[in-house]
């Protein structure tokens, strides 16, 4: 994440427009750039603010159907861009910049903020004071700025830095399971607990176990009962608690026949004493 926030600062003190990193659920992760008075005036209303990102939300994922940044006008009147961050053909986050005015006025113009203030009942001529505030691209800065976006994504593609997240990450999923092991493990629990989204979760699994999580996570759990038969002395029922099962019978079940082990734990243990 140094690496990303390094280079998102070199794109801001270059262009001037504040920079957004977004996870896979649209929640984000990390901006730079000081935010503009139209925006905070914007966003002072809850119901406003919740359109915001409402707004962010639909437009990252449109963003998906776009070989390049996507160019947009938001819902408040001013201008922005996302473009999805692709590891493995998956979008693993979003970067998106603004809030910007373009000269054309073709994304945002004083006809797009009289709107707004009409929209949710602002002061016209306060809310394009701050407007006119805020960074005015020419089609040349806006051309080039896009094409740093574009080369931003490319850096984080080629340097595979979400690729050592997603490393990283896989090590907090065993972590988690193995302290979680005498609990009922569920694909809701972990997606809850490590903030992350279903499809991202599935795909690691796919990716670095060739498994589902449910099958990956009995596993372990196989993996961790054999242990415990062989190199400890805990009856074959505390053995049961330990691992999340609620009765002695259904572990003895899983082990001999979901597991394929053809045996029960008790006779396991037996042949390996």
């Amino acid at each position: 994440m140094e690496k990303i926030k390094e280079v998102m600062t070199l794109f801001y003190k270059i262009t001037h427009v504040v920079i957004t990193l977004f996870d896979t659920n649209l929640q984000p992760v990390l901006d730079v750039g000081e935010w503009e008075d139209y925006c905070l005036a914007i966003g002072k209303d809850e119901g406003r603010l919740s359109k915001c990102m409402e707004c962010d939300r639909k437009h990252a994922k449109d963003s998906e159907k776009y070989p390049e940044p996507y160019i947009y006008c938001c819902h408040a009147g001013i201008a922005e861009a996302v473009t999805p961050i692709y590891v493995d053909n998956a979008p693993v986050g979003y970067i998106m910049i603004g809030k910007f005015r373009d000269v054309n006025g073709e994304y945002s113009s004083e006809e797009t903020v009289a709107k707004t203030a009409e929209q949710y009942g602002l002061d016209k001529n306060e809310l394009l004071k701050q407007w006119n505030k805020l960074e005015l691209l020419d089609k040349e800065q806006l051309t080039s700025t896009i094409l740093l976006l574009k080369m931003f994504v490319g850096y984080i593609r080629d340097e595979k830095i979400f690729h050592s997240i997603s490393n990283s990450f896989t090590k907090q999923i065993e972590q988690y399971i193995n302290d979680h092991l005498m609990e009922k493990i569920t694909v809701e629990n972990i997606c809850t607990d490590l903030h992350i989204a279903y499809h991202e979760l599935y795909a690691l699994f796919k990716k670095y176990y060739k498994s589902s999580p449910h099958d990956y996570i009995d596993r372990v759990r196989f993996q961790r009962a054999q242990d415990m038969l062989i190199n400890t002395k805990m009856s074959i029922s505390d053995i049961s608690n330990a691992l999340g099962f609620n009765k002695p019978s259904v572990f003895s079940q899983f082990f001999r026949v979901k597991m394929k082990a053809g045996i029960t734990p008790s006779q396991y243990r037996k042949q390996h004493k």
